[in-house]
């Protein structure tokens, strides 16, 4: 998620900043019982980032 909100807004890439988060939210928070809080507060996270994307980049290309 860092790699996302740092460097592809920074570089204007929206199509990697949307690959990288539901990269997030494809992970299963329960593989991991250990960190399974950490993941669900970044998955909310990148649903928040990705309904904002407008907010991050000039141009969104939209499917």
């Amino acid at each position: 998620m860092a790699l996302a909100t740092t460097v592809s807004v920074k570089e204007q890439n929206a199509a990697e900043f949307k690959e990288l988060l539901e990269r997030v939210l494809a992970f299963d928070p329960d593989s991991s019982p250990a960190t399974r809080l950490v993941n669900i507060i970044n998955r909310r996270k990148a649903r928040w980032l990705l309904a904002h994307i407008d907010d991050f980049f000039i141009e969104v290309d939209r499917p």
